[in-house]
């Protein structure tokens, strides 16, 4: 579980961290959650998410598609569209 661990983290940075996560996670063959505000990060970081709100997973799918077409309000109001 990895909760906002790029939070403090500048954009290059984040991104070199993001792919050794992804290098950890394939070599050790883990299973990571990793929690972001950050949409970039999220379809950097993975090919799926899960999108919470209100404490409860709204929708779980492809991240590009999910990022690039949101169909939920919740999902398109939180990504300013």
């Amino acid at each position: 579980m990895l909760d906002e661990p790029l939070a403090a983290l500048g954009p290059a940075m984040r991104e070199e961290i993001i792919d050794l996560i992804k290098q950890l996670v394939s070599e050790k063959q883990l299973s990571a959650l990793f929690v972001s505000h950050q949409p970039d990060d999220a379809r950097i970081a993975s090919k799926r998410l899960a999108f919470i709100y209100q404490g409860k997973v709204l929708a779980v799918g492809d991240s590009q598609e999910m990022l690039d077409h949101p169909t939920q309000p919740e999902i398109k109001a939180y990504l300013g569209g």
